[in-house]
């Protein structure tokens, strides 16, 4: 039996880092069924936010990345590129990691809509027509979803959701008649230990300084909290203005900026703090969060994201973002927590990651996804 080709179309991808979870999204999918799919990647010639291209890779040619073949495109060769894979290699699926890239998926969508090629397209909005990420910049994305409704690309491809919630927000904004196939992400290799309470009481966010994170949120919580003597790090890249922002806000509290790291460099990270925190408006999955856990680190998050169910389990809290003393409440006492509670709630965290995932069963739902399955 022949392998199904499919061609992923994404704005980043290895050895990029800086764009987080939608890299980490495509690269553990390919790692998980890679033997059993044909790949081929087409993408941008640098990482998210930088000016200039990886120095490493060549560009408008494929080449071998851990296994699949990767095209990174200059920015004026992509729709060529995208065209002429589309031509010549004939791809049973195209898969579309982004809803809103003009690059890579605005423009070929169009194309392939003029070619009849839609319901070849599988496409994942990655968290993006959730409620949260909708009220970041409304008119523009209200627009474009108009215009994609209008023209009936919804009707016409499926739709990758990795949750029910995410599911039920694709159909409110789109449309009852929209094809959803609902599969969670595929989870980084984890193999951590429970850990024991660190005298400092280190907080760790890890993820863009962006609005849809919401961290102004959390530096406002910490001050209502008065733990003016619990540290704070802050690992992700952010655009120079913004963060110069942020770090007036921050003036009164322990927070220490170090930018993007790779995830290597996170995995270190999170071995050193005690708790991962992110007060995010939408996540459709949330690598890091998972990684947290993956790492025996508690977790404090907002009810926006699909692991409502964590606090149940012991693995860290999760608060409404519209109760902000609640917030203020759960990192205080976090910060009070006993070193054999900590110890606890580290190893059900473990838990919560071991008993959520079955990779066997993860890898049999992609190969349904891309007809690999008899």
């Amino acid at each position: 039996m022949n392998k199904p080709r499919v061609l992923i179309l994404t704005d980043w991808y290895l050895p990029g880092y800086k764009a987080g979870g939608p890299i980490r999204s495509i690269a553990n999918l390919v790692q998980l069924v890679g033997q059993d799919i044909d790949f081929k990647i087409i993408t941008s010639d640098r990482d998210h936010g930088e000016l200039k291209p990886y120095s490493e890779v060549e560009m408008n040619v494929f080449q071998d990345v851990q296994g699949c073949r990767v095209m990174y495109c200059s920015p004026t060769h992509i729709m060529q590129n995208v065209r002429n894979e589309i031509q010549i290699w004939d791809p049973e699926f195209i898969y579309l990691n982004s809803l809103f890239s003009v690059d890579f998926s605005l423009r070929p969508l169009v194309y392939l809509w003029k070619m009849n090629l839609l319901p070849k397209v599988i496409l994942a909005p990655r968290g993006m027509l959730g409620e949260g990420a909708l009220h970041l910049k409304p008119f523009k994305k209200r627009a474009f979803i108009t215009l994609f409704k209008s023209i009936g690309f919804s009707r016409k491809l499926r739709f990758h959701s990795t949750d029910q919630s995410e599911s039920v927000s694709i159909v409110k904004v789109l449309g009852s008649a929209t094809n959803v196939v609902e599969v969670t992400n595929v989870p980084s290799v984890f193999g951590g230990k429970a850990s024991k309470k660190r005298s400092e009481n280190t907080f760790l966010f890890v993820s863009r300084l962006s609005p849809k994170k919401n961290f102004e949120f959390l530096l406002s919580t910490l001050a209502d909290a008065k733990l003016f003597d619990a540290s704070l790090t802050a690992v992700g890249p952010s655009e120079a203005s913004y963060l110069k922002h942020l770090e007036r806000l921050s003036t009164e509290l322990n927070v220490n900026f170090v930018g993007a790291k790779n995830p290597t460099e996170v995995g270190v990270e999170l071995d050193r703090h005690d708790y991962f925190v992110l007060p995010t408006l939408n996540e459709n999955f949330g690598h890091a969060i998972i990684e947290a856990l993956a790492h025996g680190c508690p977790v404090i998050i907002s009810d926006q994201t699909p692991w409502k169910d964590l606090e149940e389990q012991g693995a860290g809290w999760v608060v409404p973002l519209r109760d902000k003393e609640k917030w203020s409440e759960v990192m205080l006492k976090a910060k009070n927590l006993g070193p054999e509670e900590y110890t606890k709630m580290s190893s059900n965290a473990l838990a919560y990651v071991k008993r959520k995932f079955d990779l066997e069963q993860l890898r049999e739902q992609y190969l349904e996804l891309f007809g690999a399955k008899d």
